[in-house]
């Protein structure tokens, strides 16, 4: 019974409080929260579009007003949007590393470190990196993972003569 009221107590305290009411970020640490082009532009006094300009380094802009966008970022820590950013150029960012789901315990030493010499190259292109286990030759989180268009390209860590999953990303016609 004691132990019902402390979790009743707990609860009501939980709902009492206003954690939903602030950002945290990972392990509890207050969350930086990213400024926009549109924070951007209104602290400068100039639109979005001339923000956006600035940035990609595309379009007309005077000289004076690019150097004071790129400057205003870089003090203040801008980070494009990756969704926006994708959006716009038509990418995920992402690749998928297609691992085998019967790989032996010795063999694991060897994909942890291909894995982290992709995911090192991967970071510095600004990719992330999405991993897929294929087990028995069963593709489908592969074929889910490239219908529902979540990857740039394909790493397929084990592959055979006769592979279903080269099959199916040649007929597709996806990056390898």
């Amino acid at each position: 019974m004691a132990g019902a009221r402390a979790m009743q107590e707990a609860t009501t305290q939980f709902r009492g409080s206003n954690c939903f009411e602030e950002r945290r970020g990972f392990m509890g640490k207050e969350e930086k929260k990213n400024i926009t082009i549109a924070d951007v532009a209104e602290a400068l006094g100039v639109s979005k579009t001339t923000v956006s300009r600035a940035i990609s380094g595309k379009g007309r802009i005077g000289q004076e007003t690019r150097d004071r966008v790129l400057k205003y970022i870089e003090e203040h820590d801008y980070k494009p949007n990756v969704i926006a950013k994708g959006l716009a150029q038509s990418k995920t960012y992402n690749l998928c590393v297609v691992m085998p789901g019967d790989y032996d315990v010795v063999d694991l030493t060897f994909f942890q470190e291909c894995l982290f010499g992709i995911q090192e190259i991967a970071g510095i292109m600004e990719y992330d990196i999405l991993l897929s286990i294929c087990k028995n030759n069963d593709i489908s989180s592969l074929e889910r993972i490239i219908s529902n268009r979540k990857v740039d390209g394909v790493i397929l860590m084990r592959t055979f003569v006769e592979d279903r999953q080269i099959e199916y990303l040649q007929e597709k016609k996806y990056r390898l």
